[in-house]
């Protein structure tokens, strides 16, 4: 079992509506490989459909409402917010993923950069 500064970056599995079906996330790196970390809501082209829809009904106001610097602004926070939160996001993907904490920080250090880069 883990812990996390900010717990808010991996809701509980208790925030699931209880008739949702769900798959398990679980740590490679624990004793028997089992251990679940979260739980995520099953997806199936329907979702994904619902998803592409309002992301497509979304980008109107988003590309005629906001200016350059406004883009600018919402992507350096972004990046700030992934920064102050580095420990807890890199502690989440090694043990999802088994891979070492240096090679997560780096990761989400890298990603950031691209953020950076576009903000």
């Amino acid at each position: 079992s883990f812990r996390l500064n900010n717990p808010s970056l991996l809701p509980a599995a208790e925030n699931l509506n209880s008739d949702e079906k769900t798959f398990n996330v679980v740590n490679p790196g624990s004793r028997d490989g089992l251990e679940v970390i979260a739980k995520c809501r099953v997806m199936d082209q329907s979702d994904a459909k619902t998803i592409i829809e309002s992301s497509a009904a979304a980008l109107p106001s988003w590309r005629d409402e906001t200016n350059c610097l406004h883009r600018s602004k919402i992507l350096a926070k972004w990046s700030e917010s992934i920064k102050d939160n580095l420990e807890d996001v890199a502690t989440i993907m090694t043990t999802e993923s088994g891979k070492p904490l240096a090679e997560s920080k780096g990761e989400v250090v890298y990603a950031c950069s691209f953020l950076d880069y576009y903000a």
